[in-house]
């Protein structure tokens, strides 16, 4: 399951809260006075907003202030109304900073609680609290400054986990050969795996590190974090995933009948070893040369498999323009929200292909580009679809 990181944490927080604050009548309510200032140009700010005693009761309220500015704001801790007092004006002040403060889009949060006049001050009334976001402070990003998270989507033991990490340059200068590294853990922080990588990413731009782990470990819960070394260190907040019981095992990859130059017919062999039925199993299959160019991808059919059932999934790749030598061939079996990935060494010559799946080497890290786009599967079917018609028009003719 996807994680929300800190600052999606924050706003679904933000968000709840106003809901819930929206919906109560309450004796005191506050006009906000939202407005955005920019550091450090307008510091020290002076600002306001207004208190209103909607049933003109006697009545007293505690201000407390939150956000990255808290500790540089003054105001008053309390406002008291008397009988009859509709409104007060609340002025407040906000320093400049006597330490670095966080680049971005800071806001400056007030917090409203009515204290039961009958009580003592530390009982408040949960239902008449008001919250007011009234100042929002952009602080600019100075020299190289990067973000990032880390989002997972879970797999199946010898399966594949995918990890897709946006890193921004939101600084003021280009970063080149940023250091990254994914780091995977068990449930006792014990370190599994560490895949690495190096990546530029220019002033307003938005790099995305994706890698594909091969989960060759039991089923459990584990852990990830992404770090990017620049000089400084940007790093994604931890996040569990969960690798869960194998369903699918691939077992072959073959090509049967094949004379260079013409369509040479893969089979994946898969069989379900789960429990329970899977629909929709496919596999799509990437063809790269001894230089890592990506020369070809292609598709195969959708099959449902019950219980136990082994099937081959078909996909054609058209040798016209092949010569031969070794290839690389990526293939990714897909069952719903989850892949099973390996490489395969392919030999192609003048009469055959030989396969042989590569069992070693427990990441693969998806240079930007290179992965099959939504584009380039719908085209591989339509030419899938146009090569069976041609296939099963060959084999009429020769019948006949």
């Amino acid at each position: 399951m996807m994680k929300l990181n800190k600052n999606g944490k924050r706003i679904l927080i933000l968000l709840v809260l106003l809901l819930i604050f929206s919906s109560l009548a309450s004796a005191f309510s506050v006009s906000p006075a939202r407005r955005l200032i920019d550091y450090p140009e307008d510091f020290p700010y002076g600002g306001e907003f207004i208190v209103y005693n909607n049933e003109l009761t006697s009545g007293k309220v505690k201000i407390e202030v939150g956000g990255e500015f808290r500790d540089y704001v003054v105001v008053d801790d309390y406002v008291v109304f008397e009988i009859g007092e509709f409104e007060k004006k609340i002025n407040y002040e906000i320093n400049i900073p006597s330490k670095k403060v966080k680049p971005g889009v800071n806001a400056v949060g007030f917090t409203l609680t009515r204290i039961d006049e009958n009580e003592n001050e530390g009982s408040y009334l949960g239902a008449r609290m008001a919250l007011v976001t009234s100042v929002l402070i952009d602080v600019p990003y100075e020299g190289k400054y990067l973000e990032t998270e880390l989002f997972a989507y879970s797999g199946d033991v010898n399966g594949g986990v995918r990890f897709v990490a946006p890193i921004m340059n939101k600084g003021a200068e280009d970063v080149l050969d940023a250091k990254i590294k994914l780091e995977i853990t068990d449930e006792n922080g014990k370190l599994i795996e560490k895949i690495e990588d190096v990546k530029d990413i220019f002033i307003d731009t938005k790099k995305e590190f994706r890698t594909v782990w091969n989960s060759f470990v039991n089923q459990g819960t584990y852990y990830a974090q992404l770090f990017v070394d620049y000089g400084e260190v940007a790093e994604s907040e931890i996040i569990s995933f969960e690798v869960e019981g194998e369903k699918i095992l691939l077992k072959d990859v073959s090509v049967n009948g094949f004379e260079l130059g013409s369509v040479a017919k893969f089979e994946i062999s898969v069989k379900n070893i789960w429990d329970d039925r899977v629909e929709n199993v496919y596999a799509e299959l990437e063809v790269y040369d001894r230089d890592g160019r990506l020369i070809e991808t292609f598709v195969t059919d959708k099959k449902d498999l019950d219980k136990g059932d082994k099937v081959l999934l078909e996909g054609y790749w058209d040798t016209l323009n092949v010569v031969e030598g070794n290839y690389d061939t990526r293939v990714v079996v897909r069952y719903g929200d989850r892949l099973l990935e390996r490489n395969v060494e392919t030999v192609v010559s003048k009469e055959s292909i030989k396969t042989s799946i590569k069992i070693a080497g427990r990441s693969i890290t998806i240079v930007e580009g290179e992965r099959t786009l939504t584009w380039t599967i719908i085209i591989s079917l339509v030419l899938l679809t146009i090569v069976n018609l041609l296939w099963f028009m060959h084999f009429g003719r020769t019948k006949r």
